[in-house]
């Protein structure tokens, strides 16, 4: 699993950068949703990790989008908007770091994509594999909740962000 702030990173600056301007405020108080499914390691047993890690998670919010839309209201169908996307970039970036039972509880499965680039001898292959698996019994749930490469990868995201925002004043 993509470690803590990793998960809050990604979703925050793509949010920022590309969203409505209009709605930072909505975005900065929504962001813990990106690591709301986490909650789930605070459980024990063999599913402690399945209950927020899967698709059904994001249907309150797409409910309340969806009605919203139909309604004509702009803000709860932003907002609405915003938490899917948090929630929904969680689960991507868990998928391709051991992956996630995403339609549990109805099917049990570990869903999971793997991508590698091999190369051999001057060829460059690409290695995509789709995999769906029994979740393993007691996975060991210890990890970092920061790495060095998450906070390079941070480090790189706040400045393309700040880089937009003086770029966005300059014209």
């Amino acid at each position: 699993m993509p470690d803590l702030l990793l998960h809050l990173i990604v979703p925050l600056v793509a949010l920022l950068l590309f969203y409505d301007r209009r709605c930072r405020t909505y975005i900065l108080l929504l962001s813990p949703l990106a690591i709301l499914p986490d909650i789930d390691h605070l459980g024990s047993g063999d599913f402690a990790r399945m209950w927020l890690h899967n698709i059904f998670v994001l249907l309150p919010p797409l409910f309340v989008g969806a009605y919203a839309y139909k309604t004509g209201q702009k803000k709860a169908y932003s907002i609405a908007l915003i938490a899917v996307l948090y929630l929904g970039s969680h689960m991507l970036l868990d998928m391709f770091q051991g992956g996630i039972s995403l339609f549990y509880p109805v099917i049990g499965y570990n869903y999971a994509v793997a991508c590698e680039l091999l190369m051999r001898n001057q060829d460059i292959t690409p290695n995509i594999a789709f995999t769906a698996s029994m979740p393993s019994r007691n996975p060991g749930l210890k990890q970092d909740v920061i790495s060095s490469v998450t906070v390079a990868i941070a480090v790189v995201f706040v400045f393309i962000a700040a880089l937009r925002e003086l770029l966005a004043r300059r014209s």
